[in-house]
């Protein structure tokens, strides 16, 4: 999930991303929200700064980045934890 209030192609770049490194993976969905339209939500997940990328898993807060360096390691390791050796 990645809170921000511009979010253009991001998502599909992280999915082309996740399938070229772990291919095959099926269950990821990148979410996004516009913190400027969904006040509400952004404050339910106490997101303050913008960019904040966070995983879940089956419902569950796994990791979270807050500003663009850390967002991107966040996405980093998930990718990596996607891939088949990591498995």
């Amino acid at each position: 999930m990645v809170f921000a209030p511009v979010f253009e192609n991001i998502a599909k770049t992280l999915t082309e991303e996740v399938e070229e490194q772990a291919p095959g993976t099926k269950l990821v969905l990148f979410v996004k929200i516009n913190v400027d339209d969904n006040p509400v939500i952004a404050d339910q997940f106490q997101v303050k700064s913008i960019p904040t990328a966070a995983v879940f898993k089956n419902g569950e807060l796994m990791e979270r980045g807050i500003g663009g360096r850390e967002g991107l390691e966040v996405i980093d390791n998930l990718v990596k934890n996607l891939s088949p050796s990591a498995g």
